[in-house]
């Protein structure tokens, strides 16, 4: 009885450790990946696309790091609703509360060379964040985590980071991560190295019912951010080590 609750246990920690260090295959057509490869010095990409995204219960939640600015650039839209598209981060407790870092009239290389910056500054005990060092219209958060939303004005639909707020439960936004690949950002030749500290989001805007699975939707490179875990998955972590210490504890008092 012992042993079968300690394999249970053990178990349970092996795929917590799974889920934070890898993902599981998912299928996606080549655009995705042709799309990175090309703005690779040398043509192929050291991303796998269907294999190196972030775990979804990993990529829910966001940082900004020490810089307390994050720059976020749009690479590129293969979309029909290109043009309604919206980008942008929500708080995490109320998902109705949100910044737009990109309109659905903006296009890759707007914006001084398509890029914006989300600053983040916390004041008398309030977290704020402003686009474009904007602080007269900055947004309240309730801290300083947040998630990504693409809204799919289209469809009447918002997909976001975490994706048990979607309605179709689906995944719709992989991160990776950068791996100091000489990357192109606009595809123009001009390269320079792909750090740990950028992610690519790739995005898929229609609803889990009729998507193509592409995720070339709506393609963004954020800086100076980190996920972030989720405390559930923390937790569990957390119940599966003190099991195995009880257990452990337990077996001992008997010898004894």
């Amino acid at each position: 009885m012992t042993k079968t609750i300690l394999k249970s246990a053990l178990l349970a920690v092996v795929g917590v450790g799974l889920m934070a260090s890898g993902s599981l295959a998912t299928p996606l057509d080549s655009t995705l990946q042709s799309a990175l490869d090309i703005r690779t010095e040398g043509g192929t990409s050291s991303v796998n696309v269907t294999t190196d995204m972030l775990t979804d219960d990993s990529d829910s939640a966001w940082g900004i790091t020490a810089s307390s600015q994050s720059a976020a650039t749009l690479l590129f839209e293969f979309a029909g609703y290109k043009a309604t598209n919206s980008f942008g981060i929500y708080d995490l407790n109320d998902s109705s509360n949100t910044l737009t870092l990109f309109e659905g009239s903006d296009s890759v290389g707007v914006l001084s060379g398509g890029t914006t910056s989300l600053g983040v500054s916390e004041i008398v005990g309030v977290t704020y964040f402003a686009l474009n060092n904007d602080w007269d219209n900055a947004v309240s958060f309730s801290s300083s985590t947040f998630g990504y939303f693409l809204d799919v004005q289209a469809e009447s639909s918002t997909w976001y980071s975490n994706t048990s707020l979607n309605t179709d439960g689906a995944d719709h936004m992989f991160a990776y991560q950068g791996v100091a690949d000489q990357f192109s950002v606009f595809n123009d030749g001009n390269y320079a190295t792909w750090n740990d500290n950028e992610y690519i989001l790739a995005w898929d805007d229609q609803n889990a019912v009729l998507a193509d699975n592409d995720f070339t939707d709506f393609v963004v490179m954020v800086e100076s951010v980190q996920p972030v875990p989720e405390p559930a998955t923390m937790l569990l972590f957390g119940t599966g080590l003190a099991g195995l210490i009880g257990l452990r504890r337990k077996k001992g008092q008997k010898k004894a």
